[in-house]
Formats: structure tokens, C-alpha cells, sequence
């Protein structure tokens, strides 16, 4: 049995490399513009809720309170979105997740203000004063 010897055809093409940066970079770019896109929409909803504590310190009734509440409660889901999203470790000085804490008071002074206005003992003071403390965690989350 022979072997014979094969000419291959070289053909000249040029190689293509590929630049390992380019997909890191889109991806970077990506994140950047999901981060830019939560920041916007949470800066809209933080405005909304101003807009809602205002009407509700102005009013204080009922209706103006549900409407509040719905506000920071859709700023809450969102903001956990954007977390879970990101990723982020935002710990307390105890090494808990600080935005599942803040969002736990949250709850608790929106509970409380609710119950006050249920009970009819609201003090107007009390509840400017919880309102407050309610945008202060917000801001917090924010940030």
C-alpha cells in the first residue's frame, strides 16, 4: 500500500480574533443601564410618595392613608427587584440584609398608623411624626 503525499491548498484568510473585553463590557454596559432604569423609577416613585405624605398630612383621612400605603408598598417591591437584581450586600451593623430590615420598620410603622386611624385616636402629631419616619427608611433603602 502506497501513501501518496497530498497538496493541501493553503488559502490566505485573514484570522479573526476575538476581543475578550467586548462581551465583559456589555455586560457591564447592560447592568449600568438597569442600574440607571431602577434608580429613575425609584426616584419617580419617591417623588409620588412626597406628592401622597403631602395630600395625607393635608387630609388625614382614610382614602389619602390607602393611597400612601399602596405608594410605598409599590416603592418596597421595587426596591427589592432592583436588590435581587443587583445583587448588592447591603449588610447592617449586625450582618443582617439592611434593605429586609428596613423594609421589615416599614411595615411595622405603616401597621401602627393604620391601626391609629382605625381606633379614631389619631394625633395629628403622631402621625406627621410616623409619616416621617416612614420617608427617613425610605431614603434609606434609596441610597
Amino acid at each position: 500500500m502506497r501513501v501518496e503525499n497530498i497538496r493541501m491548498n493553503k488559502v490566505n484568510t485573514p484570522m479573526v480574533t476575538k476581543n475578550k473585553n467586548t462581551g465583559s463590557d456589555f455586560k457591564e454596559n447592560l447592568f449600568s443601564a438597569e442600574d440607571d432604569y431602577d434608580r429613575e423609577k425609584l426616584k419617580n416613585l419617591m417623588q409620588d410618595i412626597d406628592e401622597k405624605s403631602r395630600k395625607l398630612k393635608d387630609t388625614l383621612d382614610i382614602g389619602s392613608l390607602m393611597e400612601y400605603k399602596e405608594m410605598v408598598s409599590i416603592f418596597m417591591k421595587e426596591m427589592l427587584c432592583a436588590y435581587d437584581a443587583s445583587k448588592r450586600e447591603y449588610m447592617d451593623y449586625r450582618g443582617r440584609h439592611k434593605i429586609y430590615v428596613i423594609i421589615e420598620e416599614v411595615n411595622k410603622k405603616l401597621s401602627k398608623m393604620t391601626e391609629d386611624f382605625m381606633k379614631k385616636e389619631k394625633d395629628t402629631f403622631d402621625v406627621l411624626k410616623k409619616i416621617d419616619e416612614i420617608k427617613g427608611l425610605l431614603v434609606d433603602m434609596y441610597d
